[in-house]
């Protein structure tokens, strides 16, 4: 996060550009849960805002991701679909039947969803207000420390930052089911000899024989059915 403050992307007034909103939770009840929210730019994301109310409950968060006007795709982990004991429904069956358009992020370990957001963050850009807590959340998130051994655990350490951390993490690992595909290049009008199969050689290459001499290699006209 240091880069990201000292290269100028976390900013007051970051703008909104044409497409949908998409929200990214972290599951749990009051303060336990955590949603940011952010749009896929075309250089990269755009991290516009950041939800955690204590004493509110799934519902509640429903309610304001809608009001806030939210409705890209809910990125959310696999546990979203355990059934809940008090209404016997599960959570991606709440959201989905509340208008909104919940999405599994893919299967990962917790090393995999710290090594993505390492990697993602780089290409944010944040809203400094809306994100304010989220933002120090990230800044605070650490491994956990072995007292006994005076080493670095490999797990991080759980304590309010880690909601916030796992959020972002599951939109690093859940964004690029909606990333905008990057353009298919296309071909080179002509392949250089070395590049060419046996097929392509003898298709495009014109070959004048004197005798059993070659005296002339030319390629053929283009023809109209190539690119």
């Amino acid at each position: 996060m240091r880069d990201a403050d000292r290269e100028g992307r976390v900013v007051p007034d970051l703008e909104i550009v044409d497409g949908p909103i998409h929200t990214a939770w972290d599951l749990g009840h009051g303060s336990n849960m955590a949603i940011f929210a952010f749009q896929i730019g075309n250089d990269g994301l755009l991290v516009h805002d950041f939800i955690q109310e204590d004493g509110w409950f799934f519902t509640d968060y429903i309610r304001e991701v809608k009001e806030r006007g939210y409705f890209g795709k809910c990125y959310v982990p696999h546990d979203i679909s355990v059934k809940s004991f008090e209404s016997g429904r599960t959570r991606i069956q709440t959201l989905a039947s509340a208008g909104l358009s919940p999405t599994h992020v893919p299967m990962h370990n917790v090393e995999d969803r710290i090594n993505a957001a390492q990697l993602t963050i780089p290409r944010c850009r944040f809203n400094s207000i809306k994100c304010e807590h989220g933002l120090a959340g990230l800044r605070e998130y650490c491994r956990d420390w072995d007292d006994r051994l005076k080493v670095f655990k490999d797990s991080p350490k759980h304590n309010w930052a880690s909601h916030a951390a796992d959020s972002f993490g599951y939109m690093a690992m859940g964004y690029k089911q909606t990333a905008k595909p990057e353009p298919t290049p296309r071909p080179p009008l002509y392949k250089p000899l070395s590049a060419m199969s046996y097929d392509e050689f003898d298709d495009d290459i014109e070959i004048t024989y004197q005798g059993t001499k070659i005296i002339r290699a030319d390629r053929r006209p283009r023809r109209p059915d190539r690119v």
